[in-house]
């Protein structure tokens, strides 16, 4: 007897059939153990060791499991959780709970449930890959590493429940609100597109557009309409003729289905990953969850019989197939998204299921099938006097010769503006019958219709994954929890957004008479997109403030890239993780000295109709009012104040805040004092203390604009003083107050350690880079096993 174990019970009935008699299937259900739900669960001072628990809700099906990995015993039990990251973990967790040897234990894939995939699984089993295990671990780690330490700041920091940072999921909170943000801020310019319309020898009518740069202004556009309307003998300068092929697209991607489920069936992207896990469990698909756009090769050549089959010899690209290059980032570690039945287009229980599953069949279908052709006619028409300087028009006119892949599939229509259309008038129409060079044409009808630069689109959830994969931000097939989870937050909210109106006028110039038209436009107008919220905008806020290295695009795919690193063998767990958590500490203690403490508040009173609270924190007591803390010193107790004693407090806290004293270099100079009671300058996120921490303070309300230039100006002289040699233009080697050489880039720096200031004046900024990583990770692993 032998025991197949996967993740979901909807593969069971499935399984069972295809496999042959000796054999029983079982689900863990997705994942039995993870991390605590109230406690880190990775032990620093242990290289990270993660602490897993059995999930409450899967004890059942762990006694179960256990019950038969006994009855069979573990030289009989076959792994077959998802054959991904995920997966591969599932399985090692299984191992560790049941019992397994996870040096011996059978690990079975297969990407489509099918008869031929399942036996030649079971019939050639692996080890287990541990590489793909530490990536799913390093990802488990770095995003509750993030969790963990950041969430309760932003709850601190709002003082309200239900706020949460993520890795992924706050950037894609970052691009939803920045892009609203690029929206409000846009202020385009208005052109004057202009196009006419010519009647050929034949008395047909030929629209065409002016090739010239738009004209900016009303004035501009009645200069060149008069100009064209008094030109004379319009004709035909140029006809150039050229077929165009245009090649299929790739089978989906995880992603690429997402789009077109969101673009063309108009679900949600989580609708499209539940329906499609349905349709690979079914055995109608094969796996889901790839960043593949390529078929095997036994797939292309039965997509190639079952082309000839269905629209003949002609309909298919022959060879061995068409292959696409995969994108950058990809891990090509499965097949494309396809059906595992060529002979079966329809499929499916329910009509989304059908419909998702039609696009997936057709969508593989082409692209082994040929190209669209098309005949493309270009037309240049120029009037001969005064000459064609400024007065040439294109008319383009593109004709299907051959439908090639777009018999089984047309790709899904781009968001086209209607203002813009509107304004820039039709092009290309087919003529039944074709001009020659030298013929001439008249002149029927010009018109210069003016329309504003539009702001770029908001998000809906297609373009959001477009973007996030762009970016090579996250994984796909994290995409469908990651939407889920900035709308249950309530950081994004779908909707429409009326934009503003404008009149925009249009010249036009018909039968001798030039006449005005208007008509309403519509600027920064949406309709069924992601809009950020307040509390969105108010934790991307944070985020940039205290974690921007968290939220910054760059890292966040440098953390997927370090993950592949580690699936592939080329890095370790304690090789990422650690430094990851020591940067994310640096970061959050930086946050705490800023953020005020947590509290229960205290109810003062109220003053100039604000309340005043006070209460006691881990750093010390605290009054707060008009969205401001200041601290409460003793004798004074925060819990038995008056509303005169408070507003002493609020008005000598004042006058202790940070202000405007002057500019340098056009960038402001601001004056403040530290909770250690040192004044201090604050230019281009620099600051300069004015004094040493022992020594007397100046008073903050004498500094003078000139005085705080002055001070700066000093201390930049000084920090210039300390430069021993120059890598390049960031990178630098200086001398401390202290007399110790060390290496810097104004953000990063480290001492030198076994190494000597001569070697170092020949190093280059990838040397100095290295030097400063290896100072990071010595100190973080000192931190770790102290």
């Amino acid at each position: 007897m032998n025991l197949l174990i996967v993740e979901s019970p909807n593969k069971i009935k499935k399984i069972s059939a295809l496999l042959p008699a000796g054999w029983h299937v079982e689900a863990s259900v997705g994942h039995i153990r993870d991390l605590p739900l109230k406690e880190l669960g990775i032990d620093r001072s242990n290289n990270y060791r993660m602490h897993y628990l059995i999930n409450a809700d899967k004890e059942g099906t762990v006694s179960n499991l256990k019950a038969k990995v006994r009855q069979v015993g573990p030289q009989n039990v076959y792994l077959a959780t998802d054959p991904d990251r995920e997966g591969e973990a599932i399985s090692y967790h299984l191992c560790q709970v049941l019992g397994l040897d996870v040096k011996t234990a059978k690990r079975v894939t297969f990407q489509e449930i099918t008869g031929p995939a399942i036996l030649a699984a079971v019939a050639a089993p692996r080890r287990l890959d541990v590489a793909l295990v530490a990536a799913q671990e390093c990802r488990r780690a770095v995003d509750r590493l993030v969790g963990w330490e950041v969430s309760p700041l932003l709850t601190r920091h709002f003082q309200a429940k239900g706020y949460s940072a993520g890795r992924v999921q706050s950037v894609a909170t970052r691009l939803v609100v920045e892009r609203e943000r690029t929206i409000l801020a846009f202020t385009g310019k208005r052109t004057y597109p202009v196009s006419a319309v010519f009647q050929t020898p034949a008395a047909e009518l030929l629209p065409a557009r002016w090739v010239g740069e738009a004209p900016q202004t009303e004035e501009e556009a009645r200069s060149l309409l008069e100009r064209i309307t008094q030109a004379r003998d319009f004709g035909v300068m140029k006809v150039e003729q050229q077929p165009v092929a245009i090649s299929p697209p790739a089978p989906y991607s995880t992603s690429s289905l997402q789009q077109d489920g969101v673009k063309k069936l108009h679900l949600t992207v989580q609708q499209v990953s539940d329906l499609a896990q349905k349709l690979f469990e079914s055995g109608h698909i094969t796996y889901i969850r790839t960043d593949s756009v390529n078929l095997s090769e036994e797939a292309r050549r039965e997509a190639a019989a079952q082309i000839h089959l269905q629209y003949g010899p002609s309909y298919a690209v022959g060879g061995s197939g068409r292959t696409f290059r995969e994108k950058a980032g990809s891990q090509g570690a499965h097949e494309a998204i396809r059906p595992t039945h060529w002979d079966q287009p329809r499929a499916g229980d329910t009509e989304q299921q059908q419909q998702l599953y039609q696009l997936i069949y057709a969508r593989a279908l082409a692209s082994q099938m040929s190209n669209a052709q098309f005949d493309q006619t270009t037309i240049l028409l120029a009037a001969a006097r005064p000459g064609p300087e400024g007065l040439t028009f294109q008319s383009t006119a593109r004709v299907l010769r051959f439908d090639g892949y777009r018999r089984a599939y047309q790709e899904a229509a781009e968001e086209v503006d209607e203002d813009t259309a509107v304004a820039e008038g039709a092009e290309g129409g087919t003529l039944q019958h074709p001009v020659a060079e030298g013929e001439g044409v008249e002149l029927r009808r010009v018109r210069a219709a003016g329309r504003s630069q539009k702001p770029p689109r908001r998000f809906d959830e297609a373009t959001l994954v477009a973007e996030l994969e762009r970016l090579q931000i996250g994984r796909p097939s994290t995409y469908a929890s990651t939407l889920r989870t900035i709308h249950a937050r309530e950081y994004v909210a779908s909707g429409s957004v009326a934009g503003k109106k404008v009149t925009a006028k249009t010249l036009i110039w018909e039968g001798g008479n030039l006449s005005e038209e208007t008509r309403s436009e519509t600027i920064g107008g949406d309709k069924n997109k992601l809009l950020p919220t307040e509390r969105g905008s108010g934790v991307t806020d944070f985020l940039l403030r205290y974690f921007r290295d968290i939220v910054n695009l760059d890292f966040t795919a440098t953390c997927e890239a370090e993950f592949d690193e580690v699936a592939e063998g080329k890095r370790r767990f304690v090789d990422v993780v650690p430094a990851f958590d020591g940067r994310l500490t640096a970061l959050r203690t930086a946050a705490e000295v800023d953020l005020p403490p947590p509290k229960k508040a205290y109810q003062v009173g109220s003053w100039l109709d604000k309340p005043i609270t006070s209460g006691k924190g881990q750093n010390g007591d605290w009054v707060r009012y008009d969205e401001q803390f200041y601290p409460v010193a003793a004798p004074l107790d925060a819990l038995a104040l008056t509303v005169e004693q408070a507003v002493i407090l609020i008005q000598e806290g004042r006058k202790r805040q940070k202000r405007q004293v002057g500019s340098l270099e056009k960038k402001p100079i601001e004056v403040g004092i530290s909770k250690s009671n040192q004044v201090y300058l604050v230019w281009k996120d620099q600051v300069f203390f004015l004094a040493e921490k022992d020594q007397p303070q100046p008073a903050l309300e004498t500094i003078t604009a000139s005085q705080a230039e002055q001070a700066i100006r000093e201390a930049l002289a000084q920090k210039e003083a300390e430069i021993v040699h120059r890598i390049d233009e960031k990178w630098t080697l200086r001398r401390s107050k202290q007399n110790k050489l060390y290496l810097t880039n104004g953000t990063d720096s480290a001492p030198l350690v076994k190494v000597t200031e001569e070697e170092v004046r020949g190093w280059d900024k990838a040397q100095a880079q290295a030097h400063v990583k290896k100072f990071k990770a010595l100190l973080a692993k000192k931190a770790a096993n102290s």
